[in-house]
This record gives C-alpha cells, structure tokens and sequence, in this order.
C-alpha cells in the first residue's frame, strides 16, 4: 500500500475513484423501451428537424392575411393531414393543434378571438403575423447533436429518441458485479437464527438496487476461512467486472479480506478513509476489474455504497457528468460532532432542511430505513449550528 493513499480524506479518495474509473469501449444495441437508466456509448445526432414542417400550436384558423378584418373560410387542416390547401389574400383555413400550416398563410389566429357566422369569420383582436405557428426546427434543426456520449437515458431522453423515430439505441454495456459477504455469524432470512449468530442484512438491499437500476449482481456467501476467501475471490473476479466485498477487511483475526486482496495482486489504490462510518474501506483494480472492500456494519456497507461504490458504477457504466447527487440544505437542529474525522449521518432532508435522525452507530440500519439522505459533516467542523448551511447527499429514490 503506497503511504500517501493510506488514511485519506473523503475528497481523495472520490477523486482517485474519477481517475480510476473508465468505461470499457463495448456497446449493445437496446430497443428505446428497454434502455430507461443506460448511457449513451455515442453522441446522437437528429435525422430530421423539429417540427419537420410549420406547425399550428393552437386551435383556430390560419390566415392570409389582408386589409380586412372579415375572412372566408376555404377549407380544414387536421392534425396528420398533408394536403397543403392553396390560399389567396382574405381566406382563412379551420386549423388545430399540430396541423401542418398552409404554405401560404400569414399567421393563426386562435379560435376564441374570433366571430364564426356559416363560412365566414370576424376578427375581434388584432393580430400579428406569424402568431401561434411554431417554424420549422424551432426545436431543434436537422443534424444537431441533441444527447451528447454519455447521457443517461431518462424518461424525458427516450422521450427525445422517439420524437426523432429512433427504436433502438447504442448504450455502454453495464459492468456485471459480484457481492461476496464475508462472516461466520451471518445467516440467509428465512432460515433458523443459531444462539451468537445474526441475519445477513448487506446483500438484500444492494442487490436490490443494483437490479433496480439494471446491473446484474451476484451474490457470493464466505466463511472466515483464508483459503476459501482467496478462491471464491479470484473466481468472482474471473467473471465480472466489479468486485464489492462486504465485511473481512478490518484488523481482527479473521479478517481474511486484505491479505486475499494484496496476494491475488490488486493494486490498492486506497486503504481507509478519515470518516464515520466506514473507515476500514478498501478500493483496487486489477487490470480493468475494480474492487470495493466494504466494512461490514450495515450501516457502514450503506454508506460507503452510497457515496463511493455508486460513483464507481456511474463512471464505469459510461456516464459523462453523472454523479450522486449532493445539495446543500439547512440544518434543522444544532449538531457536535466528536473526534475529528469527517461524517455521513442518516438524515431525513425536507423543503430546504435536512434533520439528523436518531440511530447513528455503523450497526444500526432501521434509522437508515428512515432516510433520504446523507448529511456530511466534513473533517474540519466541529459545532454545526441549526440553520447552517450544510452539504447533503441525496440517496436514490425508488
């Protein structure tokens, strides 16, 4: 382990991450409907303009506009008509919402503003040329590049696909994980709890997240023995892309995680972390596969996923500027923070406050299940004072 990464600081080790992590250059073709949470593998240029054609943006009548303010009524455009009706000074045409607008016609005027009697109008305010048309590539023009490399494909950006006609679609091919949950003690639910054991509570609630947000994830139970540590290891990383360990990776005599890292050859690229919780957290590559050793507090394991390993998948995944999401609330109550490493506190954010919720030790995950948010306390605050302005990481909502 290089010194200068051993022990460092929450800013250092998110930066040695953004360094370290790159997606790999492969791709796979998704159909729009089935790629919500992908990220673009190219930058998407348009085919066509929009709108294509000029366009009404109201009910009403199109115009040819003269001295007058009576028009006769010549015809109707509706909406996926592509007949262009010829029109001469002081006709009208019967238009709606989105219709093409006669390639003659001056402007529209919206149907409450006028007086209708048989096929004849009366205008009773005056109008403007050009009013309620919206103008070919008013949106956008053919060949503007309108999702750079990169972008997550939202519900809106899939929007924009299909308004281009675009079905399928190039992403970044999602990096496959294993989570490998170390500890004697630990039980699966559903099975019966042993006196001195406890119920694996880390591997449920990432996994499902990471499903959630379309990763695949496989889940690989060790016992506290070095052997079988430093096999199931080096299988998992054989067939994925990251590694997340849970537990092992402290000082205690059975933590096996380490020493299985350092002999299989993975580079550390951080050892602990000047923080509460989650101090003994281990980052690696080797070759293109990275490696998280998470401690093994609930709690803890959350934490550090929440602001470490989801940045890492971000950035493996493809994402230009994505990162989880950090804002800056107010304090609800006065907080002293003791020792002087930086914190993550669960917390409850609401309007433009965030309140520190009860429950803060690394074992408790019940206040966790209460939160939406991660209140950060950096190394260098001691007193936060209620109204004070305070970083806050957002955790996913689902």
């Amino acid at each position: 382990m290089r010194t200068e990464n051993y022990f460092i600081s929450v800013d250092q080790a998110l930066n040695i991450i953004d360094q370290s992590c790159k997606p790999e250059p492969q791709w796979e073709l998704k159909k729009c409907d089935s790629a919500l949470g992908d990220f673009t593998f190219e930058a998407i240029q348009s085919p066509i303009s929009m709108p294509p054609f000029r366009q009404s943006s109201m009910d009403g009548y199109a115009l040819r506009l003269h001295a007058s303010k009576d028009y006769e009524i010549v015809g109707e455009i509706q909406t996926g008509d592509s007949n262009d009706l010829p029109m001469e000074k002081g006709q009208a045409v019967r238009i709606f919402t989105g219709a093409v607008v006669p390639t003659l016609a001056d402007t529209i005027v919206i149907q409450e503003d006028v007086t209708r009697d048989q096929d004849r109008i009366s205008l009773e305010k005056a109008i403007k040329p050009n009013q309620n048309i919206r103008n070919i590539g008013e949106q956008f023009q053919m060949g503007e590049i309108l999702l750079q490399q990169g972008t997550l494909l939202t519900p809106a950006a899939l929007g924009v696909l299909s308004t281009i006609g675009v079905e399928k679609v190039k992403v970044y091919k999602k990096p496959k994980l294993a989570l490998l949950v170390t500890g004697n003690e630990l039980v699966s639910p559903g099975k019966p709890l042993e006196f001195g054991q406890v119920y694996e509570s880390n591997s449920i609630p990432i996994k499902a997240l990471l499903n959630r947000m379309g990763y695949q994830c496989q889940v690989i139970y060790i016992q506290d023995d070095y052997k079988m540590t430093l096999s199931l290891i080096d299988q998992a990383a054989a067939e994925n892309d990251m590694i997340l360990l849970s537990g092992g990776i402290s000082v205690g005599d059975y933590d096996f995680v380490g020493k299985a890292l350092i002999e299989l050859g993975i580079e550390p690229l951080f050892y602990k972390v000047r923080q509460r919780p989650g101090k003994p957290l281990f980052f690696g590559k080797k070759k293109n596969t990275v490696f998280f050793a998470l401690p093994g507090n609930p709690a803890s394991t959350l934490s550090c996923f929440y602001v470490y390993v989801m940045q890492a998948l971000y950035r493996c995944s493809g994402a230009a500027n994505i990162k989880p999401r950090r804002l800056k609330l107010k304090m609800s109550q006065a907080y002293h923070k003791s020792g002087e490493r930086a914190e993550f506190l669960k917390a409850y954010m609401e309007g433009e406050y965030v309140h520190i919720l009860d429950g803060q030790s690394s074992s408790m995950i019940l206040s966790f299940s209460k939160a939406n948010a991660l209140a950060y306390i950096p190394e260098e605050a001691s007193h936060i004072q209620k109204e004070a302005l305070i970083e806050v990481f957002v955790l996913p909502n689902i």
